[in-house]
């Protein structure tokens, strides 16, 4: 510590720094009052005096309470002259001056000097040692450490040593947005800050044409001189989707890091450029196309070992390694036994298999400390696919063994209910008896047609009696047939890589559509019949936990395929949830380690400009207000309310007693002077029981509407609701069940009137104590019941994520003693070797 006699110094109690670091006030007074017991002074420095020397070993920590501080630091490259570089010049009180230096480094990295006379709060760093010892917590207040953690991802950013990635973070401050389609500069616009994207995707318009950067890439660089002090731009930059950016002013940033960012920056999209150019998955995508496709990947640096796909799970990037940095491929054989681990050289890639859907990976890959990668999100594939004219889908080279799912990918349009990522893997209509079957009336028809030609051939001449109905006949059977032939192929079971669905679907008639995802089947059985057996065709049973929750299926064919084919996706589903354990158990033992880093995985996170597509049609018009009218999103709950065809059943008598009541009502008045004098009392009794019987016709209108207004269905990321609540807050009855206890979804539009209204049930079956939860006369049933499915998905994958959390919390402790037991058994064991061999030794 600083003993300059200059220096006036006055002890600081604890209730001093405390006032200073407010989130001080959240941990325990008397812990504070011992930690920082005779450890900080109020001090007054003269102006142009040193606080601290650099590489001078750090002893204390400043906060600045007034006056004016100049950090700079000296560096001397190997066979040039030193060059002084300022790094913070600090005017704000409550600064904390040496905290980097404390958490990162043994050293001052800098020097600090007072620029003026300055007052200061001087605390010793064993306190602070300690305080961090007691209080781990207070790292994240002493220090942005977020911000910090996402710089060291940064590719130009990432080497540089921590307490220089400190200072950036403070000069960077809070993070810039930009909505989609903002201009961030405009050519010659003077600008005098440089940019680095966190999440985003940014469009830059160079002299050669359009560049797209994405997350990790710099820009407001490229710039022609001005006035000395500023910076006129030679191009434009422009936010493609929502961005959000750190940003600098560009003499500080070269002052602070000593880096040439203009170079850098060029050199870093020249490579990621030619990198996706030269990558034999993309070749048959032009150069556009490919400079497009940039923009949606994040470029990332890794300053230590990171683990980027665990063998067996469902991997949702593709992984570019670029030249220079190295990689290390692990897996496990069939046994579970690890195998030789391999190390490659950029430029490759792995996971590529995402950019058609997500499937299972064979093995694990890790990074290297010190390598640079690329990454391609499949949602901002996607995005990329749905900006650009074409199926690009088809234009990727990927090389898998499930080209067949690729295949089936192609059919979204066709099976809209698949979500995000879901494949489909195998369909299976029913055996072709069960074809002949559905074209029996057809069949007959076309005998009776044959019979007839028949019978009018062996007539000689013309016969217009009989050609005429052999014509509607043969209308009739040929419609027959088609119809037939339509309901057999809309009937099948789809095998996806999450779950089994089976769909009846009579045109224009009904439709169900039963679901069940791969974890919760417990058993795939087949019955058949002595015909079944020669002939290959049975019924399937799939049986889940609910009671009622069995999918059948007859005249299934190819019965082996099929179960192999849904026990080895099942298999492959565990598999990819033991994976993401692994993941979460490796990322918690990073926490702990603080090897930690930010990653944004995806470039478009909303916002994305483009124009509205309108509804084209009055069916599909009518069909977008229904959906407003009938669904509204709560936060993160989505309402679903009955259709108002269900209130038919119970206004129909209503209606019917108002059209009597208003019939009668003309009547009498039409006729009101052909009343006999003897029977006008009757017909003012008539007039005043219609009054009353229209009084409660109409109150039973308004409570079955108010009634059907009050009863409402919710799903939530946790847990689906059905409300029923009387009008006139008479009752409520309010019925909950949690997403993890659903076992299937079924989905039925049972009759032809609700397929041309477009509604029907959802029924979700669930362990036996708690029973079925159907939801009845929903409009778009087809949409719940994917709903659902997704957010039964989604809280499937949390709960996996959070028992994985569970497990791996013990584990740091575990590892932690274990390892100090190791050393301590080790150190015992080169102790007691040292005394046997000091008494074996000459003289003893």
């Amino acid at each position: 510590m600083n003993r300059d006699p200059a220096i006036a110094a006055q002890d600081a109690s604890a209730d001093v720094i405390i006032a200073q670091l407010n989130f001080l006030a959240d941990l325990e007074y008397e812990d504070l009052v011992q930690i920082f017991a005779q450890s900080a002074q109020t001090i007054t420095v003269p102006p142009r005096r040193t606080l601290f020397e650099q590489d001078a070993p750090v002893d204390s920590v400043y906060i600045l309470l007034e006056g004016a501080v100049w950090q700079e630091r000296i560096d001397t490259p190997p066979g040039q002259r030193p060059v002084r570089r300022l790094v913070r010049e600090t005017r704000t009180p409550g600064t904390l001056l040496g905290i980097y230096d404390l958490l990162f480094a043994p050293a001052y990295r800098t020097r600090a000097r007072t620029m003026q006379s300055c007052t200061l709060l001087r605390i010793d760093a064993t306190a602070l040692n300690r305080l961090i010892y007691r209080f781990p917590q207070v790292r994240q207040h002493l220090a942005p450490m977020k911000v910090i953690s996402r710089l060291r991802t940064i590719p130009m950013l990432g080497r540089l040593e921590p307490v220089a990635l400190g200072f950036l973070a403070d000069a960077f401050g809070d993070t810039l947005t930009f909505a989609a389609g903002q201009d961030i500069y405009t050519l010659n616009e003077v600008e005098d800050r440089i940019f680095f994207i966190d999440q985003g995707q940014v469009r830059v318009d160079l002299a050669d044409g359009p560049h797209w950067l994405g997350n990790g890439a710099a820009f407001g660089l490229l710039a022609h001189s001005g006035a000395r002090t500023t910076r006129a731009m030679d191009h434009s930059a422009h936010a493609e989707c929502n961005t959000t950016v750190f940003a600098i002013d560009h003499t500080l940033f070269v002052s602070i890091t000593g880096l040439n960012p203009e170079q850098r920056a060029a050199e870093e999209m020249q490579r990621r450029e030619q990198t996706i150019d030269n990558l034999v998955v993309f070749q048959r995508l032009s150069k556009d196309q490919r400079r497009r496709l940039t923009g949606f990947m994040s470029h990332y640096y890794f300053p230590a070992n990171h683990h980027l796909i665990q063998q067996g799970e469902e991997a949702d990037s593709l992984w570019v390694l670029l030249d220079g940095g190295h990689a290390a491929i692990h897996a496990l054989d069939g046994h579970g036994n690890k195998m030789l681990t391999t190390i490659t050289t950029g430029v490759t890639y792995f996971g590529e298999t995402a950019l058609l859907g997500q499937m299972p990976q064979d093995s694990s890959i890790e990074a290297q400390a010190g390598s640079e990668w690329l990454r391609l999100h499949w949602t901002d594939f996607r995005q990329f696919v749905d900006d650009e004219p074409g199926n690009l889908r088809r234009d990727i080279e990927v090389r898998t063994k499930r080209q067949a799912v690729v295949a089936s990918e192609q059919q979204r349009q066709k099976y809209a209910w698949l979500q995000p990522g879901e494949l489909l893997i195998l369909l299976s209509r029913r055996h072709w008896i069960a074809f002949l079957r559905k074209g029996i009336p057809a069949f007959i028809l076309f005998a009776v047609l044959l019979a007839i030609a028949i019978f009018g051939a062996s007539i000689p001449g013309y016969q217009l009696w009989i050609a005429i109905p052999a014509g509607v006949l043969a209308i009739i059977a040929l419609l027959a047939f088609i119809w037939g032939a339509i309901d057999y192929f809309n009937d099948w079971v789809v095998v996806t890589n999450r779950r089994v669905v089976h769909q009846e679907k009579v045109l224009f008639v009904n439709e169900w559509r039963k679901e069940a995802p791969l974890e919760q089947i417990q058993d795939v059985s087949f019955r058949t019949t002595f015909l079944g057996r020669w002939l290959n065709y049975g019924t399937m049973i799939i049986q889940t936990a609910s009671t009622s929750g069995v999918i059948s299926f007859d005249y299934t064919q190819h019965f082996d395929q099929l179960d192999n084919v849904i026990k080895q996706q099942r298999e492959l589903r565990q598999r990819h949830s033991a994976a993401q354990s692994k993941l979460v158990i490796h990322r918690r033992l990073e926490e702990r380690l603080g090897l930690n880093l930010e990653l944004p995985s995806r470039v478009y996170r909303g916002g994305v400009k483009r124009a509205e597509v309108k509804p084209t049609g009055w069916q599909k018009r009518m069909q977008r207000r229904s959906a407003n009218r009938y669904r509204r999103t709560e936060g993160n709950t989505i309402v679903w309310r009955k259709h108002w065809m269900v209130l038919w059943p119970q206004l129909w008598l209503p209606f019917v007693w108002l059209i009597a009541v208003f019939v009668i009502t003309v009547f009498l008045v039409a006729g009101a002077s052909l009343v006999p004098p003897n029977l006008r009392f009757a017909t003012e009794v008539i007039v005043i029981i219609s009054i009353l019987v229209t009084i409660a016709a109409l109150a039973r209108v308004l409570w079955v509407w108010a009634n059907w207004r009050n009863d409402r269905y919710e799903v939530s990321d946790t847990e689906i609701v059905h409300v029923e609540k009387l009008p006139l807050a008479l009752a409520e009855q309010r019925s909950v069940a949690g997403l993890g206890r659903i076992q299937n979804v079924e989905m039925s539009i049972p009759t032809p009137l609700h397929w041309l209204f477009n509604y029907g049930n959802v029924r979700c079956q669930t362990a036996a104590e708690y029973g079925d939860f159907i939801f009845y006369g929903v409009y778009d049933p087809r949409s719940v019941a994917a709903e659902i499915q997704l957010r039964m998905e989604r809280y499937r994958r949390r709960e996996e994520e959070k028992s994985a959390r569970d497990r791996a919390r013990e584990l740091p402790d575990w590892f932690e003693v274990y390892n100090n037991l190791d050393t301590d058994e080790f150190a015992s064991l080169m102790s007691g070797s040292a005394r046997r061999a000091s008494m074996r030794a000459p003289g003893n």
